[in-house]
């Protein structure tokens, strides 16, 4: 449809599905809708696919059925990090497994590097 363009009602964004890691940056989820148009803004320090919805706060009885989809992927690759070992039997092999982080501690997917695992100890 078309933008009501006269419509000035505010209305709330709910996370439907995501994290609590999803912050509203202007602190609010109320969105001020101006000449039938409004917009926020969201801050997510994890990977993951989020639905965000609509709550009629204001009781303006429109309809806020519509939802959406957002996917926010990982940031750019800042450290590897080995997961947590078990301890191992002598002689026998034992596996080490490596992921490369972003600044938020997400696995960074888009990215793949070629490590030496130095082993020290008694």
């Amino acid at each position: 449809g078309n933008i009501a363009v006269t419509e000035e009602r505010d209305v709330s964004i709910q996370i439907v599905q995501g994290s609590s890691s999803i912050v509203f940056v202007t602190g609010s989820p109320v969105v001020t809708i101006v000449r039938g148009q409004g917009q926020s803004a969201i801050r997510d320090t994890t990977a993951e696919t989020i639905v965000l919805g609509l709550a009629d706060t204001s009781a303006t009885g429109l309809a806020v059925t519509s939802t959406q989809d957002m996917v926010v992927v990982s940031g750019v690759a800042v450290s590897f990090f080995i997961r947590p070992v078990s301890d191992g039997i002598l002689r026998t092999r034992l596996t080490v497994n490596l992921e490369i982080r972003d600044a938020s501690a997400n696995i960074a997917q888009s990215r793949s590097e070629n490590v030496t695992l130095r082993v020290s100890g008694s």
